[in-house]
């Protein structure tokens, strides 16, 4: 009898293991899932900025950010000076510039958002906006 007990729990505890190993096995399998997810979606950005996606990714992968920063919100506008008599504010326009949002710098960036761009107080200027806006 105490054989038998003996053996039972030996089965018990190697079907026990058995079941952990397949836990740990699942779980390896589930992460590698996870970061073969995050792989496509960095290759994704990366095409999306230009860079090229079929070189190696780093170790620290480069991520976007979820908005755009301070600066790169204000470089959604060129425009002069409009003239506000009543304020005493004089017109000052631009003249023979270039304003230039290149591919990947608006809406591909930042899908989510609804950005536009704003374009005033200009004369004799070249406007190339190159990227999808709201």
């Amino acid at each position: 009898a105490v054989e038998a007990a003996v053996e039972a729990a030996e089965r018990l505890a190697a079907e026990a293991a058995v079941a952990e190993a397949e836990r740990l096995e699942a779980e390896a399998t589930a992460r590698e899932g996870v970061e073969d997810a995050q792989l496509a979606v960095e290759r994704a950005a990366a095409a999306a900025d230009g860079r090229s996606a079929s070189g190696p990714v780093s170790a620290t992968p480069t991520r976007i950010a979820a908005e755009p920063s301070e600066e790169e919100v204000a470089s959604f506008r060129f425009a002069g000076v409009r003239a506000r008599p009543r304020k005493g504010i004089v017109a000052a326009w631009k003249s023979d510039e270039t304003y230039l949002k290149p591919p990947g710098s608006c809406g591909t960036r930042w899908p989510h958002l609804s950005l536009s761009v704003s374009v005033e107080c200009c004369e004799r200027c070249h406007i190339y906006i190159l990227d999808t806006c709201a």
